[in-house]
């Protein structure tokens, strides 16, 4: 992100667990270059009526919107229905609800699909399950049957002719960011050796034969993922011809996708919880509310929406009154190019140019599944992010409570998830609470129909809410001064 000045010098520490331990005692104010942190005491004030509050049933909710109304791509039913769900629920809250628009999305939708395995000497017609990349041009009607050719880099399109064949990209697994680019790149790499489509290798380091979908770009050819156990299957079978052609035909498939892309308007969601003191100026917390279309989306990324909206629950029950005001977001279209946060960031600007307008002081966001709270992270690469990092740090080391529950560690670095980068791009500090998430467990579901409310943990979800609202508590009522 490009490192921009607005803003503030801010604040916070990791956060807390469940609610069975003795309330802690406020700690004095910690301090920054031998200068206390103004306002801990409204901060201690807010978090000790808080900490000490039970679960009001956010497992319970988010397996109620994701069972009712499954996955949140964008243009669905499931998108829509989700949305209007959670606002109705968030006006209830009496949080001041808003959804605007974010016009003329690309908007693709999956249809019917298969892969088929054509007969084998000692084998008949095998099933492949497969998953349409999103933004995939559709096969035709009569699908696309041709011979499967393997490689395990895009770089290796440049010694094999794949003229024709449909390409399989079978790469070794060696973390999601190489595995993100191959997908993204496989189908407009391959068009231009002459491939008829491309097949990858999903995304994951573990599998059951369920292969993972995620965002491709538009190219001529379709582009497919399949698990890696299939991946591997037609590698094993392609490398068999090699040697013995007439024994060990080289491998067949017939790829049928279908599918639509179109423009739509789409909405954002926003419910702020009102400042008392100094209501213009906005913390945000949250997640993105779209998800891909297959599972539910519970992990990726309601549970950390929920979580958000749980810990202003929190906050409301405890009867306090923040400073600040608090804004949950469930982001749109994350997953397809994040236009809600760019939407969003248009209008960001154009309120720090009124002289009454909203300013945005701190953005939380959290995009990695629900694990146990471990601490936050401060993206350090603008100007008030590099300030805020001391701050954190020793607000996070203050705490009783925090440090009781091992999640006081607070770093900086390149924190900034993807909706909140848009944010951080402008000069807005922006963070990421941590957890004990790894690759291996988030990954093994992320983007599959294995992404349901059954891989989130009724307590790490409460103790992530717990912990956000720490964070928003810290953010919403330190008295630091502007940058």
């Amino acid at each position: 992100m490009l490192a921009r000045t607005f803003g503030l010098a801010f604040f916070t520490a990791s956060a807390f667990g469940g609610a069975t331990h003795a309330a802690s005692v406020p700690a004095s104010a910690p301090t920054v270059n031998g200068t206390a942190l103004a306002g801990w005491a409204d901060v201690q004030k807010a978090w000790l009526a808080v900490q000490m509050l039970p679960d009001s049933g956010v497992w319970d909710r988010l397996a109620e919107m994701t069972d009712t109304f499954g996955p949140r791509k964008i243009g669905s039913a499931g998108y829509a229905n989700s949305l209007k769900w959670l606002s109705d629920q968030l006006r209830a809250d009496g949080l001041n609800v808003t959804n605007p628009d974010v016009p003329n999305i690309p908007t693709w939708a999956r249809g019917p699909e298969s892969l088929t395995l054509k007969s084998q000497p000692n084998r008949p017609n095998y099933n492949i399950p497969v998953l349409a990349l999103g933004s995939s041009i559709p096969t035709p009607k009569s699908g696309i049957t041709a011979a499967v050719v393997p490689v395990t880099s895009l770089a290796e399109l440049n010694t094999t002719d794949v003229h024709g064949k449909i390409v399989l990209v079978n790469y070794p697994w060696t973390g999601y960011g190489a595995a993100s680019r191959i997908r993204a790149l496989a189908a407009e790499t391959a068009q231009g050796f002459g491939a008829k489509a491309v097949i990858i290798r999903s995304a994951t380091p573990v599998s059951q034969r369920t292969p993972h979908t995620g965002l491709s770009r538009r190219a001529n050819i379709p582009a497919a993922a399949i698990s890696p156990e299939d991946a591997n299957l037609l590698h094993r079978l392609y490398n068999r011809s090699l040697i013995d052609a007439h024994k060990y035909p080289a491998p067949v498939v017939s790829l049928n996708l279908a599918s639509t892309y179109r423009n739509e308007t789409t909405h954002n969601l926003f419910a702020t919880l009102e400042g008392h003191t100094k209501p213009k100026e906005i913390v945000i917390i949250g997640g993105h509310l779209d998800s891909w279309d297959v599972g539910a989306g519970a992990a990726d990324d309601a549970g950390n929406l929920f979580a958000a909206w749980e810990s202003i629950r929190l906050i409301q029950k405890a009867g306090i009154k923040l400073k600040r005001s608090i804004r949950l977001t469930g982001w749109a279209d994350e997953e397809s190019g994040s236009s809600g946060a760019a939407e969003y960031t248009k209008y960001v600007q154009s309120e720090t140019k009124k002289p009454d307008g909203e300013r945005h002081v701190f953005a939380i966001e959290a995009d990695f599944g629900i694990a146990a709270p471990t601490g936050f992270g401060v993206a350090t690469d603008n100007e008030a992010g590099v300030k805020a990092l001391p701050l954190f740090q020793a607000a996070g080391a203050a705490d009783p409570f925090i440090n009781a529950k091992g999640w006081g560690a607070v770093q900086g670095g390149d924190y900034a998830e993807v909706d909140v980068s848009f944010l951080d791009d402008i000069g807005v500090p922006v963070a990421a609470p941590t957890t004990a998430m790894t690759s291996d467990r988030y990954f093994a579901f992320h983007h599959s129909q294995g992404d349901t409310v059954d891989v989130v943990k009724r307590d790490e979800l409460f103790a992530n809410a717990q912990a956000i609202a720490f964070w928003a508590i810290v953010a919403s009522e330190l008295d630091v001064a502007w940058i």
